[in-house]
């Protein structure tokens, strides 16, 4: 009988031990018991110390949180019990995120396939330090009452950008993040971001996202100028480049231009060709695109420049060959970035002392214009590799001038192209 009784009582221990193993797997700490068909691991500090009532959430790898989770609270899917196991119970088949945070500063991020069989054992989880990213939303030319948001793939995060479209993620777990940006106008298109990559108690900038709706309104401004100068037929993407959401380059050579809308300023061009046509005025609003590197302006009927032209401080060539232009202003010194000037074949007759201040050039062309000498300042400009002063009407000038052009000019016989009055 004695027998009996202590068998019945190691049975029931064992029992009791079972159990207790089981609950240790449990959605939260001390209640319920695993069930099949899930996912179990096992969450350690950094000193590989289990780590009670870390909060576990699990979502579908191209899961994205909707607007309305902007500022919610969210809910744990389970926690990790005294041992810091936790299970996550019923777990269809799929790529899924698992989030583990531990308190406000420790944190992991773990990607894992289930495939159908009872239960996924991922094993032991480290938490470490959290980090944080932050970057910006181009919002230039956004209306203000566009709101703008950043999510997370794989978490049940989100960000609404802010007036300077500014966004920052607190508290992630270490790891690589792809982002998608979305806005409040449905009309205008989403984009997706390159992988953010962060370790432990990083705290990163990702940079500057453009919105691809921009290239939207860019191309209704290309659409504009073809129209205007009846050219209803040329598609935007024969005459453009674009480049991460925007237009960059706008090649129009050869294509009869005469009129160039206002509105051309909402560009933010690289690169702007509009040689080999009829125009012969630059809009006001040309000057707002100061973003241009290279402007080819050759073979028009340019004869004055706006003064907003010379906001366009990070030109590094500009072409304007074959006009009729008479001189520059002094502003021309502002375009202080230029490294190739051409001004072939106009009707120059002098040129401002400002070009002192275009100490980056290394290619100037003053050729075929009616220029009867040069600026005492322009001895400052000692960075060219080429200049062309050749067939002009500089037929004297002090001794400097002469030994600068010598230095520098492509054409040592550029004395006898000049149109000088017989003696």
């Amino acid at each position: 009988m004695n027998r009996l009784i202590v068998s019945l009582l190691i049975m029931l221990l064992l029992l009791l031990i079972a159990c207790s193993e089981n609950a240790t797997l449990t959605g939260e700490p001390g209640t319920g018991s695993e069930t099949t068909n899930g996912i179990a691991a096992l969450v350690v500090d950094e000193n590989g110390a289990p780590v009670v009532s870390a909060r576990v959430f699990i979502r579908p790898k191209d899961f994205l949180e909707d607007t309305s989770g902007v500022g919610v609270d969210r809910e744990p899917d389970a926690y990790s019990d005294t041992s810091g196991k936790f299970f996550l119970d019923s777990v269809a088949k799929g790529e899924y995120v698992i989030e583990i945070l531990s308190g406000d500063d420790s944190a992991a991020l773990v990607e894992c396939t289930k495939e159908d069989i009872d239960t996924l054992n991922i094993g032991e989880i480290k938490v470490t330090p959290v980090a944080s990213f932050s970057g910006n939303i181009d919002r230039q030319n956004i209306p203000p009452q566009v709101n703008i948001y950043v999510q997370v793939y794989g978490l049940d995060r989100i960000q609404r950008v802010g007036p300077q479209g500014e966004f920052r993620f607190e508290g992630m777990p270490p790891g690589d993040y792809k982002l998608r940006m979305l806005s409040n106008d449905t009309s205008l298109g989403i984009t997706d971001s390159a992988m953010v990559k962060v370790g432990p108690a990083d705290t990163l900038n990702v940079g500057t996202f453009l919105m691809p709706f921009e290239f939207w309104r860019d191309t209704l401004v290309v659409r504009k100028l073809l129209d205007t100068n009846g050219l209803d037929s040329v598609p935007v993407i024969a005459v453009t480049v674009a480049h991460m959401g925007r237009i960059v380059e706008l090649n129009l050579t050869n294509r009869n231009i005469k009129t160039i809308p206002p509105n051309i300023g909402r560009l933010r061009l690289f690169v702007l060709r509009l040689g080999k046509n009829n125009i012969d005025t630059i809009p006001f609003e040309l000057g707002f695109m100061h973003s241009l590197s290279a402007l080819f302006l050759d073979s028009n009927n340019i004869n004055i420049l706006p003064l907003s032209f010379f906001n366009l401080g990070r030109l590094e060539r500009l072409d304007l060959t074959g006009n009729n232009l008479i001189t520059f202003p002094p502003e021309l010194g502002r375009l202080g970035m230029l490294k190739v000037l051409t001004l072939r074949d106009n009707d120059m007759q002098f040129i401002p002392e400002s070009i002192e201040h275009l100490i980056n050039l290394k290619a100037l062309d003053l050729s075929f214009n009616n220029l009867n000498g040069l600026p005492g300042l322009i001895l400052k400009i000692t960075g060219l590799d080429v200049l062309n002063v050749n067939n002009n009407k500089i037929c004297s000038m002090p001794i400097e001038i002469e030994n600068w052009i010598n230095t520098f000019s492509m054409d040592k016989n550029w004395k006898n192209t000049q149109v000088c009055p017989a003696n």
